[in-house]
Formats: structure tokens, sequence, C-alpha cells
């Protein structure tokens, strides 16, 4: 899941920056690399390697307090977020369910198949795998995407109701996507 997350940080921070900007930016792999998640993987490979054993430690402490955190400020930041913008005025437009149908349905469906073909093919893809790897792909757009949008000049209510909705939905999608991977795997 790691892997993922740098890799979707990764195209979120290069390739979804140059399309909101208009311009092509040659710094904006290096860009794309200094992500968050990208430092914290690169952090985490070397703790891991070097055997250091943080456990219990007060890096460990501050840590695992940052770890609890992040989900209370992710929807505190999204109840933000989404109180400036009338949802209501999106919820009429076909276009939001379509990214909603995209994002929540089409793309789990994709990597629970394809988890499927290279489990056929032999490799080792174990339920707890394919549930990781499907969720991660199967819940709803970031907070980061509106505050992208927004930090581009382009139309951040609109991402912001995307959000909305695709959260909302995720509330139906994600037990249809937990129960068709159990069932598969």
């Amino acid at each position: 899941l790691s892997i993922y997350n740098v890799f979707s940080s990764f195209i979120m921070f290069t390739m979804g920056r140059q399309f909101l900007s208009g311009k092509k930016e040659r710094k904006a792999i290096l860009k794309g690399f200094l992500t968050p998640v990208t430092i914290a993987l690169i952090l985490g490979v070397i703790i891991s390697l070097c055997k250091v054993n943080l456990f219990k430690t007060r890096v460990y402490n501050c840590v695992e307090i940052l770890a609890l955190s992040s989900a209370p400020l992710s929807v505190t930041l999204l109840g933000f977020i989404f109180s400036k913008v009338k949802i209501v005025e999106f919820i009429k437009k076909l276009s939001v369910y379509y990214v909603a149908l995209i994002k929540l349905i089409v793309s789990p469906l994709i990597t629970i198949i394809t988890l499927f073909l290279l489990k056929l093919l032999g490799l080792e893809i174990t339920l707890s795998l394919a549930l990781g790897v499907s969720l991660a792909v199967a819940v709803p757009t970031a907070a980061t995407v509106p505050a992208l949008v927004d930090l581009n000049g382009k139309n951040g209510n609109y991402a912001t109701a995307l959000t909305a909705v695709n959260t909302g939905l995720s509330v139906i999608t994600l037990p249809l996507i937990i129960y068709l991977t159990q069932i598969i795997f």
C-alpha cells in the first residue's frame, strides 16, 4: 500500500499539477518525488534496513500520535472544505456521478479482476492483499484534490462537490467492494 500511495501521490503532484496549471514544468518529476508520502517511505526503508528499533522510544511515540491524529484531522479538513460549497448545486450534475462511478466502482473492479488474473497466473494473492489493494483504489478522492485544484485557480467548488459525493457514495460502494473481493478471493 505504501508503494501504491507513492505512485498515487507522484501522479497527483506531477501530472495532476501540470494538467491543472496548463504548464509543463521541467522540475515536476523532482517535485513529485518530494511529497510527504515518498519521504516517509524512504525514511521507513532506511530505518528498516538499518534495523533501528524505534519501538517505545520518543520518536515512536511522536509518530504514533501523528498517525492517530491523521484520520480526525482529515475528516475535520473535509468538513471545512465541504462547508464552503453548496453541494446541492452540483448534485444535479451527471458528471459528478460519472466521476464517482469511475472512481468508486470501475477502478476497483479493474483492480480486483487484475489481481484475480495474476492469481490465476500463479502469483500468491491472499485475501488480505487483495482487500488492501482494492480498498486503496476504492476509497473516495482525498481532501488534497480540492486543495490542489483551488491552488491552481480552477473550480475548487466542483472538486469539493466531487469529493463530497464520492465520500457519501463510498458508504455504499466500499462494503460492496469488500464483499466482492471476499467472494473472489
